[in-house]
Parts: C-alpha cells; structure tokens; sequence
C-alpha cells in the first residue's frame, strides 16, 4: 500500500469514526423519508468522571448520508450516590455523525445549587441556528 493510499484510508477512519465509543445503542424510530431510511436514534452514555450520572442523546441520522448535528435532545439521570466531582467544566462526549458534522456535550457543575449541568452543542453553527439542548441532575 503506497502512502497516499494509506493517508486517505487514515483520513477515512478519523472523519467517519465515532468518538462516541462508550455509547450504546438504545434503540432507534423510522422517521419519514422519501427515497431514503431516515431514523430517529437514541444513545446512552456515561459520564467518564462520573460513573453514577447517565445520559441519554437522540439525533437524527439519514442512512448514513449525514445528520443534521445541529438537532439533538439531551437528559441525563443520576443513577446512585456521587463521591467526588471536578470543579472545572469538561468536555465528556463527542458524537461524529457526518463528515465536519459533530455533537459534543459539555459538563458545568454549579456548586452553590448542588446541579450538574450537561449542555449538548454542535461544532458548528449554521445558517444562524444555535440549537442546543441542556439536562440538570440535581445532586442527592
């Protein structure tokens, strides 16, 4: 394999990998599409840090032709007791859903309401739309 072939195979694999290693698949909708299989899907995921809040993501996704990254619904759940938490804001999901397309979700933590804040975001803004999507999980 001469190095070109080898540098687009590596180009190929970083855009259309999914980041989102740690996420499973929880199930997925048909939505309406005329030629193609556009489908509504769910994710979960953990937060890396802290392993007792769990998140659930949708997006949209057009059989593989791309997604509209801008488009996503976020909820996240505190599943048992939280023993630490860091007290600087992180990034601790990325979504790759379509070449230069991706979802990424931020962690804030407001001390003085005892909340962790998860913030879904594109990006990338496009055609003046800032869709977000925000889920608070107040500590117990």
């Amino acid at each position: 394999m001469n190095i070109f072939n080898r540098l687009c195979a590596v180009l190929f694999a970083v855009c259309f990998s999914t980041s989102a290693l740690s996420a499973n698949s929880v199930g997925s909708v048909d939505a309406r599409g005329t030629f193609f299989k556009d489908e509504i899907k769910v994710l979960s995921f953990v937060d890396p840090q802290i392993p007792t809040v769990l998140c659930y993501i949708t997006y949209y996704d057009r059989s593989g032709l791309g997604s509209d990254s801008s488009v996503s619904s976020l909820s996240c759940v505190q599943t048992g007791p939280v023993q630490s938490v860091p007290a600087n804001s992180a990034n601790i999901f990325n979504l790759d859903k379509a070449l230069f397309k991706q979802t990424s979700v931020a962690r804030f933590y407001d001390a003085a309401n005892r909340t962790l804040i998860y913030l879904a975001y594109p990006d990338s803004f496009t055609k003046g739309n800032a869709a977000h999507e925000i889920s608070a999980v107040k500590l117990q």
